[in-house]
This record gives C-alpha cells, structure tokens and sequence, in this order.
C-alpha cells in the first residue's frame, strides 16, 4: 500500500482499501472534509474556484489487478499504480490526464 501512496504522491491525497467495492478495481473519492472532484468542476467552471483537492483513491484488494499489482516487480508498479488511478478517473466520468501512458499500460497488460 506504501508503494502506491509512493508512487501517485502528487496525484492523490492518500490510497486506502475500500470495504465497498466489489467489481471496479478502483474509485475516487473526496478526502475527509475536501471539495468532491463533481463540485469542484462545477465551482472551476462557474465561480472561478481554483482550489485543486487531491482525492483519495480506494483500491479492492480482492480485484485480480489489485493482487498482480501487489505480487508484480518494483518496475511495474508505478505504471499499474497510475493505470489504477486512471481506470477509476474514467469511471467517475473524468478525462485521464495522460491517455497515451494510459494506453501504453494497457497494451503492455494484454
């Protein structure tokens, strides 16, 4: 768990496991007492808010990519970590800041 805090230090406020989560291997969610990622959107857009709440990202640690990721060598790990924040950025509706790393990773994974 460390190692993923490690490697996404600038992208996300914590990495914690989700008692919750069944199918997605990831979500995002707001940390404890910070602005939700759909308001601040809607704040950017609208009040010209320029605050920047790093979320928290919530891993399933039963998800078969959850356990390669933390049976897998140092090398990978930063990649995986990144395609697991990714993965539950498009699944909050978000755009993925890097698409070609994005895909890069997947490529390697199939």
């Amino acid at each position: 768990m460390q190692k993923l805090k490690d490697a996404l230090a600038d992208e996300v406020e914590d990495v914690i496991y989700s008692r919750r989560l069944t199918d997605s291997p990831s979500c995002l969610i707001a940390p404890e007492g910070g602005v939700d990622m759909h308001m601040e959107r809607v704040l950017k857009l609208h009040q010209k808010y320029d605050g920047n709440t790093k979320p928290v990202l919530e891993i399933n640690a039963d998800h078969a990519l959850v356990k390669k990721i933390e049976d897998g060598n140092k090398g990978e790990l930063a990649d995986y970590a990144y395609l697991l924040l990714d993965l539950a950025t498009v699944s909050q509706g978000l755009p993925v800041k890097d698409p070609a790393r994005m895909s890069r990773i997947i490529t390697s994974l199939v």
